[in-house]
């Protein structure tokens, strides 16, 4: 059952107040003590939602598979973005499947970046040591918090992130829905392979964390003032923006690749449009976070068009691989030539939409 209860410093909120399978949630007399044990912490697992409850069904149902922490205290903060709660259901049978303790709570100002912040200031408001987020259509392995935690505690990073995995949510697909599923997880296995090199030579902290997989100390998210950028609410990036914040603030980033979580893409994020629209969005927003001088960014614009069309003649041996490929190319070098003359990503739009929900 879920219960009403203002929260120091926020807005009320529906707070469970149950026995979580890592133990009972300790008063401030007993936190003061337990923050004695350096093992011991009080982690918050964020995610925001919006309209997508049989998504966010997966992901509890992942969740509830955690691997127990018996030293940590746990608690799931949940900010839906919309005007009303609609969730309510789904959250009471989550808390209910392992008696885990959830706090929910609705951000009306649309936009990512106002959810994040709203789940951190939910967070800090609870006194919590570490901030894991993961997105609502994902779904996350048993050992994902215990491996995230685990590098917290010894590599001692301020922020953290780890790989990312592409799979299908279920949906037919057709030949070319899979060819660009098969695209889009190739691109990440050779980034993430670089990522974990980085890892592996200690030169990971020049990376960005991504909050689809991602862990922050709050103690330095309060110290530095840290929040994520609502300027860019109907952009990408805000997490990026975050990243080079707290390392710019003297923040200790660091990646984790055996942290491993999974993007569930329904067929209409697999469509040629939808990965050119993406490409493209992602492109203008690297472009001008990067300050891009226009004939820079007009000419690897260009050099990824030429990539492209090389792309298009290999489909006649490679086939819809290579196609897929070059609508991600043409995507890029759309996007690179928007950022030259000013153009801005609305990827997250309310005319975008319906790209995200259901």
């Amino acid at each position: 059952m879920l219960h009403e209860r203002p929260s120091a410093g926020a807005t009320p909120l529906d707070l469970r107040r149950a026995r979580a399978r890592v133990g009972e949630m300790p008063g401030a007399k007993d936190r003061a003590t337990s923050r004695k044990a350096q093992s011991s912490l009080r982690i918050a697992v964020g995610i925001i939602t919006q309209r997508r409850p049989d998504m966010l069904r997966v992901l509890l149902a992942s969740l509830s598979e955690l691997h127990s922490m018996t030293s940590h205290d746990l608690i799931f903060v949940v900010v839906e973005n919309d005007e009303r709660k609609s969730v309510t259901e789904i959250l009471e049978r989550f808390a209910d499947s392992g008696d885990w303790h959830v706090v929910y709570d609705i951000e009306p100002q649309l936009g990512i970046p106002s959810a994040q912040n709203k789940v951190v200031d939910l967070a800090l408001g609870l006194d919590m040591d570490l901030l894991a987020f993961v997105d609502d259509d994902e779904r996350v392995e048993p050992d994902w918090l215990l491996e995230l935690t685990s590098a917290m505690q010894t590599r001692e990073p301020d922020l953290a992130g780890g790989p990312l995995q592409l799979e299908a949510t279920g949906d037919a697909l057709t030949p070319m829905q899979r060819a660009v599923l098969l695209d889009g997880r190739r691109q990440l296995s050779e980034r993430n392979a670089t990522r974990a090199a980085a890892s592996r030579d200690g030169w990971d902290g020049r990376l960005d964390a991504y909050t689809n997989n991602w862990c922050a100390r709050l103690s330095k998210v309060r110290e530095r003032g840290l929040r994520f950028d609502e300027s860019l609410r109907d952009a990408d990036g805000s997490d990026t923006v975050f990243s080079t914040a707290m390392r710019e603030q003297g923040g200790r980033i660091g990646w984790v690749p055996s942290v491993i979580v999974h993007d569930r893409l329904p067929g209409r994020r697999l469509s040629p449009a939808y990965y050119y629209r993406r490409s493209r969005d992602q492109a203008t927003v690297t472009a001008q976070r990067l300050n891009r001088k226009r004939f820079t960014s007009i000419r690897r614009a260009v050099e990824r068009g030429l990539r492209g069309c090389l792309q298009v003649v290999s489909a006649t041996w490679k086939g819809r691989p290579a196609l897929a490929a070059a609508i991600y190319s043409f995507g890029n070098a759309s996007g690179r030539l928007r950022a030259a003359f000013g153009m801005s990503s609305r990827h997250y739009s309310t005319r975008s939409k319906r790209d995200h929900i259901g």
